[in-house]
């Protein structure tokens, strides 16, 4: 399997390669659902309201994800995986065990859905206008 062989590429140390097999599938659900939030995101700048990633963003990772990341590695002694498992798994709120990066997703994905396309092409008619 490839997520016991990406870690020679870095390192060769047996324990640091296991441990980086292990945490692999915690990173893959991590990458699964940071592409849909980066795809909303960059929706949002071209909308002009990436002030929405942004406040969607603190509030995911630097509220929940963060503290629960910080929580299961030091605390409930998860080590590596409770850093990782933090990242994709908020404990934290009424949404028990929803995926903190789907969190952020669905946020993004829902101010996408219910943008008002027509103000925002005319908006950007009237600034291709002024320049």
């Amino acid at each position: 399997m490839a997520r016991n062989r990406w870690a020679y590429l870095f390192n060769d140390d047996p324990a640091v390669v296991a441990l980086v097999a292990q945490v692999m599938p915690l990173c893959a659900i991590f990458q699964l659902f940071d592409a849909i939030a980066s795809v909303e995101g960059g929706i949002l700048r071209g909308q002009g309201r990436q002030h929405l990633g942004g406040v969607a963003n603190v509030v995911v990772y630097w509220f929940i994800a963060l503290p629960a990341g910080l929580t299961l590695a030091f605390k409930a002694n998860w080590g590596l995986h409770g850093l990782w498992a933090g990242m994709v798994c908020s404990w934290k709120t009424l949404l028990t065990k929803l995926l903190a990066l789907g969190l952020c997703a669905l946020i993004l994905g829902v101010a996408v859905l219910r943008s008002n396309w027509k103000a925002i092409v005319e908006k950007a008619l009237r600034r291709d206008e002024v320049v």
